[in-house]
């Protein structure tokens, strides 16, 4: 668990590309730990799996990772459908490899991140108006 590996991974990229790089990756990293324990998937494998596929990522086993968090996106984990989602897009720029998914793999994994985030922001407003 050293984020400094992820850096040093980049090193090879430009300073734009470098700079984006971690801009996509910091906020993943940032909320990982709350994303396993808070996962909306009631199976608690997923989220220990979650946690070994972030572990990889940030050790800069990015295939690793990927799989793992690809196959726990396919059984419905919201964040391993994000983190899957950043690898899939962002592959060739930001990780020199291009990993693959099918079509209906992306839109099942965009379709949970874009139904939880309603979720959250539909429960944040109900919050504020009940007050």
């Amino acid at each position: 668990m050293r984020p400094l590996s992820v850096v040093r991974a980049c090193l090879g990229l430009r300073p734009t590309a470098l700079a984006l790089a971690l801009a996509c990756v910091l906020p993943i990293l940032a909320h990982a730990q709350r994303d396993a324990v808070a996962s909306t998937h009631p199976n608690a494998k997923h989220a220990q799996g979650y946690q070994l596929a972030i572990d990889s990522f940030k050790a800069g086993r990015y295939a690793n990772a990927y799989g793992r968090a690809a196959e726990r996106a396919d059984a419905g984990h919201v964040p391993s459908a994000r983190l899957a989602l950043l690898i899939v897009q962002n592959g060739p720029s930001h990780f020199n490899t291009e990993f693959s998914a099918t079509a209906g793999q992306v839109a099942r994994w965009t379709a949970l991140v874009v139904n939880a985030a309603r979720n959250q922001v539909y429960v944040g407003a109900d919050a504020r108006t009940t007050e």
